[in-house]
């Protein structure tokens, strides 16, 4: 039983040594990597994908532990809460409608000047 987690630890620390670069190959050619700058938070490049983790997660399963993608969707849904679900899938639309009718508020407000623009965008 041990022999199996190892492999599949093993076959984990390769995918992510192997797509990791691939990820960030294909962000760059797709125009999808933030790069960082003094107004963000994080300090190297970062990826926008946004399933590509459970997608990952998926084929790790499915060719290390023989892990179907129905089984292992079937899984996550056993496990997950359909509340949580609901919450996660309802929460991220909201979130996005407060932050643009904000932007677009503090953006209309802004004057003729920088010093405008420099006091609306902090």
């Amino acid at each position: 039983m041990l022999q199996i987690y190892l492999i599949a630890l093993f076959c984990a620390l390769a995918g992510a040594a192997f797509f990791t670069p691939a990820a960030i190959w294909l962000s760059e050619k797709f125009g999808v990597l933030d790069r960082p700058d003094p107004r963000k938070v994080h300090s190297v490049p970062m990826a926008r994908w946004g399933g590509a983790g459970i997608f990952g997660g998926v084929l790790v399963c499915w060719a290390s532990l023989g892990v179907s993608p129905n089984m292992f969707f079937a899984r996550v849904a056993e496990v997950v809460p359909e509340q949580h679900f609901w919450v996660g899938f309802s929460k991220a639309p909201v979130f996005a409608i407060v932050l643009a009718v904000i932007g677009c508020k503090q953006g209309l407000s802004v004057g003729g000047d920088v010093g405008s623009l420099g006091r609306r965008v902090t």
